[in-house]
C-alpha cells in the first residue's frame, strides 16, 4: 500500500499572535465628595477607567489605602506588536477617561472624565478627582461654594463668581481652598486643625489628640521653640496610632473625627503641628 503524505508550508504571515503582556500603568489618587471630604469605602463608589467605551478597570474606593489614596486602577498594558492579549488591554499613548458611579448613578466630575494618556509600563501618575462642578473653574465645587459661602454670607455674595479661592471667608487665618482640600468649614473659624487634648502617658510617649477628618491621611511636624529666621523649622517625625504598639508610621488615614499620634518626646522638639498627607 502506497501511502501519500500531502505537506504544506505556513508564511509566519498566516498566524495571529497576542502581544504579551507587560507592567500595569497606574493610576490613583484621592477622590473627595462635592465639599471636599474623600469618599468611604461604604459608600458604595466605584472608580471605572474606560478606553471609549471599553472598561479597562475598576476600583470600590477605600480610604484605608492610606498615603492620602482612596483609590488605584491598574491599567494592564501590552506590547502593542499584535492582537491585544485581552480586551481590557491598553496600548501607551493610548486615550483614557474615568466615570465614577455611586449607588449605580455615574456622577459629574468638577474636572471632567479625561485622564493623562496611557504611560511607561510600571509607571505611575497621581489624579485626584472631585464630585461636582466648577462652572467658575476655581477649583471649588459649585455646591460648597453655594451651601456654605453664600447661604451663610447674609447676602454679601450672590453667585459662585464672587467667591475666590484665596480669600478666608470666616478669618481663620485659612483660604477657602484650603479649607476646600482639608474638608474644614469655611463659615466656621473654629473649624481649624488643633489638638483637643495632649500629655505623656504612662509609657512616657507625647499623646497628642488633634481632630481630624474621616478618610484623609495625616502626617506629624515638629520643631523647636527656637524661632529660626521668619519662623519655624519643621521636620516631619514618625509617630504611633496605639501606644501599645511597636510600629512607627509615617502618616495615617483617620477613621473618625479624633485621632491619637503617639510620638517619642526628644529635647529637641517642643512643637508639634498636623498636616494633610498629598
Amino acid at each position: 500500500m502506497l501511502l501519500l503524505l500531502s505537506s504544506f508550508i505556513l508564511h509566519p504571515s498566516s498566524f495571529c499572535f497576542a502581544s504579551p503582556p507587560l507592567p500595569s500603568f497606574r493610576y490613583y489618587g484621592l477622590l473627595a465628595d462635592e465639599y471636599g471630604w474623600p469618599v468611604l469605602r461604604g459608600d458604595n463608589t466605584v472608580v471605572i477607567l474606560k478606553n471609549g467605551t471599553n472598561e479597562c478597570a475598576r476600583y470600590t474606593a477605600n480610604e484605608l489605602l492610606g498615603n492620602g489614596i482612596n483609590y488605584i486602577l491598574e491599567a494592564a498594558i501590552d506590547n502593542a506588536t499584535g492582537a491585544r492579549y485581552a480586551p481590557y488591554a491598553l496600548r501607551q499613548g493610548e486615550t483614557v477617561t474615568v466615570s465614577v458611579v455611586v449607588n449605580g448613578i455615574e456622577q459629574t466630575l468638577m474636572g471632567g472624565s479625561s485622564l493623562p494618556v496611557v504611560g511607561n509600563p510600571g509607571a505611575a501618575v497621581r489624579v485626584d478627582l472631585n464630585l461636582g462642578t466648577d462652572v467658575d473653574g476655581d477649583g471649588l465645587s459649585d455646591q460648597w461654594e453655594t451651601a456654605l459661602i453664600i447661604n451663610n454670607s447674609g447676602g454679601l455674595y450672590t453667585n459662585i463668581y464672587q467667591v475666590l479661592p484665596g480669600d478666608d471667608f470666616d478669618g481663620d487665618q485659612v483660604s477657602n481652598q484650603g479649607e476646600f482640600g482639608a474638608g474644614t468649614a469655611p463659615e466656621w473659624a473654629d473649624d481649624v486643625f488643633e489638638a483637643n487634648q495632649w500629655m505623656m502617658n504612662a509609657d512616657g510617649l507625647l499623646t497628642l489628640c488633634f481632630w481630624t477628618k474621616q478618610g484623609l491621611t495625616y502626617e506629624i511636624f515638629a520643631a523647636p521653640q527656637a524661632l529660626s529666621g521668619q519662623g519655624f523649622t519643621w521636620t516631619h517625625v514618625p509617630f504611633r496610632t496605639s501606644p501599645s504598639s511597636t510600629e512607627r508610621m509615617n502618616s495615617t488615614a483617620a477613621q473618625s473625627s479624633r485621632t491619637f499620634f503617639y510620638v517619642t518626646p526628644t529635647n529637641t522638639y517642643k512643637m508639634y503641628r498636623l498636616e494633610i498627607h498629598r
